[in-house]
């Protein structure tokens, strides 16, 4: 089991959207054993075996193989807010970082947890926020500031290339509108 809290200085505060105010740990649920891994949000298992686990930094996206403690920072992708964290598909083999130079998320496949590889697939070229990651998509929200409209759009894996990926809108909301 994979959890973030708030830093125990913080009592009292039930959420920041600072992720250097945000720890991670890992439980083993049978010898309860409490691991903690420091700084960092949205904890997420990318493979069972090895069991690796990844989570976003204020340094970078990291990549813990519980197993042998052995790590990686992906230092381009810092994370400074809890919406812009990483996403891992559920299979596992697809990660999703919020590019903060461009305001763009950057998709890549996970070709070998162990060895902490991963290899570019493309990336969005729209500012979403939040985002949601299934197996063969990318779903998020665009807010049009001006109107206050939202929309929400639907990004196929697959049909990725760099920078010609195509969207599909599913709907837009007004702000405040609950259909």
């Amino acid at each position: 089991l994979a959890y973030a809290y708030l830093a125990p200085e913080l009592v009292g505060t039930l959420y920041s959207e600072d992720v250097a105010l945000w720890r991670v740990a890992v439980v083993d649920l049978v010898t309860k054993r409490v691991t903690e891994l420091g700084v960092g949000f949205a904890p997420q298992f990318v493979s069972e075996a090895p069991r690796v686990i990844l989570f976003s930094t204020p340094d970078g996206v990291t990549m813990v193989n519980l197993s042998t403690t052995e790590q990686r920072v992906f230092n381009e992708f810092p994370v400074l807010y809890t919406p812009h964290a990483a996403r891992v598909s559920p299979d596992g083999q697809r990660l999703a970082v919020h590019n903060p130079t461009t305001r763009h998320y950057s998709i890549f496949t996970i070709t070998d947890p162990e060895a902490f590889d991963i290899s570019a697939l493309g990336e969005v070229p729209t500012s979403l926020s939040p985002v949601a990651l299934s197996n063969t998509a990318l779903y998020g929200v665009q807010r049009d500031e001006a109107s206050n409209i939202f929309s929400l759009w639907r990004y196929p894996l697959e049909d990725l290339k760099p920078l010609e990926a195509h969207g599909t809108l599913l709907f837009t909301v007004e702000s405040g509108f609950i259909p």
